[in-house]
């Protein structure tokens, strides 16, 4: 991809090239794996549609990263040129929810059907998911995923809830883009020592991400953080970063609602209320070590002051949702307490009993990629290139490692 902004209208035009849709909506993930394993040719689009008003709840894995019997089905299983969506319309509206289990949304090859490196041309649409104990959205793979009128709430008990971290040292002009359009993120919380504080954490520069008229409400990344004012986002990357026309409101952040290492920035029309961070109200920008070492980001500010500009043209889902009332029109009602004066502790060691640890997000040059970059390009970047491929399972970060 030569520009990281996806059109949702582009991708849905091109899975019905020659889409091949099984037939009635579905009750179960099992029966998504049952037709994804059945399917010869992952170049040809295939189509799902989830029954309306289905609750599934995901499984528990093993110590081997197997599907405990009986305890549920299996993830979601992305495979290239895949369109799962809500109902007959793919409305949020049509209450598709999938919640609980381990991994609810697998892009790895740890639990797969295959052994593919690549996801290319995927498309999720009009699905709430809800708690999980490690991530709701798992990928390690080149491609790109993009997730329409989706929501993610009450994930209190993840590593992360959406974790990207594909890595491919021998052809570092490969990416994964990940594209978020028209999604809430509600009532999300920080686990505790273990786990990445952040909710979408992009680990490397080989992970981009896209955020189009996204809702940010009502998290708290300073629960159960004993080191909330160093370390509390809602967005960490080290790769492009695309943000425009989404809003923030009522979240606790320590530091910043974004945390960038290193990366190219493109932010246009964000709005935030009674969600700046303690150290930077919007964007925090770890452009160079010094910055890293010191604790001294440079700091983004919202560029919409007066409302949220969400709703303001007709939503890029294929099919309108009902999409929550309660986002403010006013500015903050107070102001964030004092920034922290001290440099941030040391990453705690400790990790969830059930992780293997693996390594913190990787922080690199910037992307070769042809978007225009904005201003906040950083002047420099860190060198340093990672050691060693990602592993299973993260272990807790403050999202770079110098």
């Amino acid at each position: 991809m030569t520009s990281l902004r996806v059109s949702s209208l582009t991708l849905l035009v091109a899975n019905l090239v020659a889409i091949q849709v099984v037939e009635g909506c579905l009750y179960t993930i099992e029966q998504i794996v049952i037709g994804e394993e059945s399917a010869k040719d992952y170049s040809k689009p295939r189509e799902y549609t989830i029954c309306s008003r289905r609750d599934i709840t995901v499984g528990k894995l093993d110590y081997s990263n197997k599907l405990i019997p009986g305890s549920g089905d299996s993830p979601i299983p992305l495979r290239s040129n895949l369109y799962i969506k809500c109902g007959t319309s793919g409305g949020r509206e049509n209450k598709c929810i999938v919640r609980g289990g381990d991994v609810q949304v697998d892009g790895t090859n740890y639990f797969g059907l295959d052994k593919s490196d690549v996801i290319e041309n995927v498309v999720i649409e009009g699905i709430t998911f809800i708690g999980t104990s490690r991530y709701s959205v798992w990928a390690t793979k080149r491609g790109d995923i993009t997730f329409i009128d989706c929501e993610w709430k009450e994930i209190t008990e993840a590593y992360v809830p959406l974790y990207f971290d594909y890595f491919n040292a021998a052809n570092r002009n490969s990416y994964l883009d990940v594209n978020f359009i028209g999604c809430d993120f509600r009532n999300n919380k920080f686990y505790g020592d273990g786990a990445y504080p952040a909710v979408i954490v992009a680990n490397g520069e080989q992970n981009r991400l896209n955020l189009e008229r996204n809702l940010f409400i009502k998290n708290d990344y300073e629960f159960n953080n004993t080191q909330f004012q160093s370390n509390s986002f809602l967005i960490e990357t080290s790769g492009l970063l695309n943000m425009e026309l989404n809003c923030f409101s009522e979240n606790k952040i320590g530091v910043a609602p974004v945390a960038s290492y290193g990366t190219q920035i493109l932010s246009e029309r964000n709005f935030g209320t009674q969600s700046n961070g303690r150290k930077c109200k919007y964007i925090a920008r770890f452009d160079t070590q010094v910055q890293f070492d010191s604790f001294a980001p440079g700091c983004s500010n919202y560029e919409t002051v007066e409302f949220c500009e969400r709703f303001l043209t007709n939503s890029p889902s294929s099919s309108p949702s009902n999409y929550p009332t309660d986002i403010p029109t006013g500015n903050p009602t107070s102001e964030p307490s004092p920034s922290p004066s001290y440099v941030p502790t040391d990453i705690p060691s400790s990790s969830p009993t059930t992780a293997e640890p693996s390594h913190s997000p990787t922080l690199s040059s910037s992307p070769s990629v042809s978007s225009k970059p904005s201003d906040t390009i950083p002047s420099s970047s860190p060198s340093i290139e990672p050691s060693v491929t990602p592993l299973m399972e993260p272990t807790t970060s403050s999202a770079a490692v110098w």
